[in-house]
Formats: structure tokens, C-alpha cells, sequence
């Protein structure tokens, strides 16, 4: 269960990605510098798979991954590559990768069922792999995964009727408890899950800052900023 939201003018561009794990998920490793072939990255680590959920390179490009589930309520995962390693795989391409390509659908059935968003000031995409087909279309400003629709649509009908059209309105939306402090809210509470952090990257004219909450986004003051020029 994660959210990811985004807002953007002509010259900057705010995303922000609420991470939802069980409680007894390990303790993600905090952003870094990265040195990769599609340049200098800023990213987190997930310890149980060794990959990220979300990265943006000094080209101000960001990589983001939620975890999809199948309308059967389940999947076998059993021989099957963690979904973290897709972004990995993506900062050891070339610049000019065909996303299309890489995105085949013959090429993803060793994945389990993932949303992948392409976000840029000139570009906003997502593929979205349901474990059959490949549907790819403009990114939505909120998209949001989880295993219980209802969830999914309160959300969705929450980012309507807020309409954030600010930068601030966008981080408030992600750090709310609408209706209450609940599997429901943004910032979700719930006995065997709960959000675990929030990562805002923005894209400005001359530099990409990465700013990590680490924890429940509603209490945590463990933040981590880190800043990189950008090309």
C-alpha cells in the first residue's frame, strides 16, 4: 500500500511518495548519492530485496515503483525477481532507453504485478503490469495501491475534493489522517502496517533535493535532505 502524488509548473515540479509496509518489514537504508550510468541518483535502499521504490537522477528525472494487486486477492511469488531491482535496472541504462521496450510485457511476467511512473517536467507516464497485460498511459497527479478497493477509492475521492494545487497543499495531503488515523488515511495506521516514510523530491530549475521523512510522517523528526545540481 503506497501513494504517490505530483504537482508540476513550467520550471519545478514537486512529487511526493507515502511508503506503507507491515511492521515487521526491515527498516529501509536512508537516501544516497549514487554514481550510475544514467549519471548521479539520489535513492533509498529496501534491505529485504536489495532495490528502491524511488530515485531521481541529476537529469531531474524521477523512477517510482508501487506494488500492484491482482483482483484474485493474491499471486504466487514463488521464483519470481523482486520488483525493487526494476529501478536498479533502469539507473544502469543509457540515457536514451526505450521505456516501451524495457516495459514489454514478455519481459515482465518474472516480476509480480507493479505500477511504474516516469516523472519529468516534460514527461509524466506510468506502466502499470497486472501480471497478463501492460497498460500504459499519462501518469494521474494521485495514484495510490492497495488490496482492498475501497481503500483505493476513498483515497482517489479524497485528492478530488482537496484538489491540492500547491506544493504545500500536496505535503499536507500526504501527512493527513482524512477521515482519522486508520487504514483509510494518507498516513496510515493500522495495527500490522503503517506508513513508514515520506520522500518529496523536487525538481527546480537548477538543483534536485531529496527530502526523507523516515518514520510516520505525522510525528517522525528524523529528515533527511540531500541536494544535487542539476543538469
Amino acid at each position: 500500500m503506497c501513494t504517490i502524488s505530483w504537482l508540476a509548473s513550467q520550471e519545478e515540479m514537486l512529487i511526493c511518495f507515502s511508503r506503507d509496509e507491515r511492521n515487521e518489514r526491515a527498516q529501509a537504508t536512508k537516501p544516497e548519492l549514487f554514481s550510475t550510468k544514467r549519471g548521479e541518483s539520489l535513492h533509498p535502499i529496501d534491505p529485504d530485496g536489495g532495490g528502491t521504490w524511488l530515485a531521481v537522477t541529476e537529469y531531474g528525472e524521477v523512477f517510482a515503483l508501487l506494488n500492484e494487486y491482482p483482483k484474485s486477492g493474491s499471486f504466487d511469488k514463488d521464483g519470481l525477481t523482486t520488483r525493487g531491482q526494476i529501478i536498479q535496472m533502469l539507473l544502469n541504462q543509457e540515457k536514451d532507453i526505450d521505456l516501451d521496450a524495457f516495459f514489454d510485457q514478455e519481459q515482465l511476467t518474472i516480476y509480480p504485478p507493479f505500477s511504474f511512473f516516469y516523472l519529468s517536467l516534460d514527461t509524466q507516464r506510468q506502466w502499470r503490469w497486472d501480471g497478463e497485460h501492460v497498460l500504459q498511459r499519462q501518469a494521474p497527479n494521485m495514484y495510490t495501491s492497495s488490496p482492498i478497493c475501497e481503500v483505493v477509492e476513498k483515497r482517489e475521492r479524497l485528492f478530488e475534493q482537496l484538489a491540492p494545487s500547491s506544493f504545500s497543499e500536496l505535503n499536507l495531503f500526504h501527512q493527513g489522517h482524512w477521515p482519522e488515523p486508520s487504514v483509510e488515511s494518507i498516513c496510515m495506521h493500522h495495527d500490522i502496517a503503517h506508513t513508514v516514510s515520506l520522500s518529496k523530491v523536487h525538481i527546480k530549475k537548477d538543483e534536485v533535493i531529496f527530502e526523507y521523512l523516515d518514520g510516520q510522517p505525522c510525528t517522525t523528526r528524523d529528515i533527511t535532505t540531500l541536494t544535487i545540481p542539476r543538469k
